[in-house]
C-alpha cells in the first residue's frame, strides 16, 4: 500500500540504505498518519488505488500545469510524503527493539545525534512537507480532475478538529 520506498526518499535525502525494515514501517506511519488525514479517506483510497494511472502522474510524481493562463509547479504527493517520512526516519530509525527492550543504536566510529537537534530536523521536515502539500492542494482545486478530492477533508483550526461534507 505504500506510496513510496526508501530508495524514493534516498534519492532526495542523505539517508541510508541499510534501514530496511525500519524504514518501511516510518514510511507507512506517514503515509496514514500525516498523509491520509491531508487527502481524506475516500480521496486517500482513490490515490492508493490509481496511482499508477495516467491522470495521476502530476500529482503523484510532481510537473508543470497552467492555471487561469500562468504555469504553476506541483511537487506531487510523493516528494510530500518524503519529507514526511524523512522525519519520522531522522527522529525515530535509529531505536531498535530487541528482547531486552527499545534500544538506541550505537556505533564504534560514531555518536548518535542529540534527541534535540533530532527533533528540530523532524519540526523542520513536516514544515517543509506542509508548504510542498499547500503546492499539491492548489493543484488538486484547480484542475477539478478528481471527483473524489474535497469531499470530506478534515481542516484543524486552534486545536479544534472541523470536518467539511460536500
Amino acid at each position: 500500500m505504500a506510496l513510496i520506498t526508501l530508495s524514493d526518499i534516498t534519492a532526495k535525502k542523505d539517508v541510508s540504505t541499510h534501514l530496511g525494515g525500519v524504514a518501511t514501517q516510518l514510511i507507512e506511519e506517514a503515509e496514514l498518519v500525516d498523509l491520509k488525514p491531508l487527502l481524506g479517506e475516500k480521496f486517500y483510497y482513490d490515490v492508493v488505488t490509481n496511482k499508477n494511472e495516467a491522470g495521476f502522474s502530476i500529482l503523484m510524481n510532481g510537473g508543470n500545469y497552467t492555471y487561469d493562463g500562468f504555469d504553476y509547479s506541483c511537487p506531487g504527493l510523493k516528494r510530500v510524503l518524503i519529507e514526511f517520512a524523512y522525519g519520522k526516519i531522522v527522529f525515530f530509525g535509529n531505536q531498535k527493539s530487541t528482547p531486552f527492550g527499545n534500544v538506541v543504536k550505537t556505533y564504534q566510529d560514531g555518536q548518535v545525534s542529540d534527541r534535540g537537534a533530532s527533533k528540530e530536523r523532524y519540526t523542520e521536515s513536516s514544515k517543509v512537507a506542509m508548504a510542498l502539500w499547500n503546492d499539491v492542494k492548489l493543484y488538486l482545486d484547480r484542475v477539478d480532475l478528481f471527483d473524489n478530492w474535497n469531499c470530506a477533508v478534515s481542516k484543524t483550526s486552534r486545536g479544534f478538529k472541523l470536518t467539511h461534507i460536500r
